[in-house]
């Protein structure tokens, strides 16, 4: 392609200046020009197409840059869009309990709403959506073998369950509370994963430890 380009600029330039020249000759000679322009608009147009094919490479790599980049913005977009509909809310489980979600990336865990100064769990947490959520839980929590096809099926078993309100959430638990003593050394880690509903409010997740199933209603901020 480059090789051709240079070709046609090259015979471009030459049929310009010829052209150019035959064209003042004839202008000064008072004899028909018309050939002449003809000529000299073809140069100009061999001219144009030439540099646009030795262009077009580097025209094309701009293009796939800017798509590229596009694609990336929207899907970090859609990312963060998603994780903000579970981070920086407060949920209340259905056994009463209280999660708060920070917006800083710490949890709190409150066994009654009305007592937030004992009783509860704190810590930091991790929110996956969508097949970040899906490629998490194979790549990272493989542990607990839940396969990329076991999660699949999920989506294909139940029109509600869909990639987009799928959801991974881990909690890293580095306090537990409890008469006003913590009650842990060490930091233990619970992830769930499973479903938003938003018609309803309802974050319905099951505890990757233990199997069981939490049904959260977004309480507030």
């Amino acid at each position: 392609m480059k090789i051709i380009s240079i070709i046609l600029l090259t015979f471009a330039a030459l049929l310009f200046l010829i052209s150019a020249v035959t064209l003042i000759m004839k202008v000064k000679q008072k004899k028909k020009y018309a050939l002449a322009i003809v000529a000299l608009s073809i140069s100009v147009v061999l001219f144009l197409t030439g540099i646009v094919m030795l262009l077009l490479p580097y025209i094309n790599k701009v293009c796939l840059y800017a798509a590229t980049y596009m694609e990336e913005k929207q899907q970090n977009y859609n990312e963060e869009k998603g994780k903000g509909i579970v981070a920086g809310w407060t949920w209340e489980a259905d056994d009463t309990s209280v999660l708060s979600l920070g917006e800083d990336g710490t949890f709190h865990w409150y066994q009654a709403a009305e007592n937030i100064e004992d009783n509860y769990y704190a810590g930091t947490y991790h929110i996956f959506n969508g097949m970040d959520a899906v490629n998490y839980i194979v790549n990272e929590l493989e542990e607990y073998d839940v396969t990329f096809d076991e999660q699949m099926e999920l989506f294909e078993r139940v029109e509600e369950y869909e990639l987009d309100n799928y959801y991974c959430l881990v909690l890293n638990n580095e306090m537990c509370v409890i008469d006003g003593e913590n009650q842990i050394d060490e930091m233990t880690i619970t992830p769930y994963y499973g479903f938003y509903f938003a018609e309803e409010n309802i974050m319905d997740l099951a505890n990757m430890n233990t199997g069981n199933y939490v049904a959260f209603s977004k309480y507030g901020k």
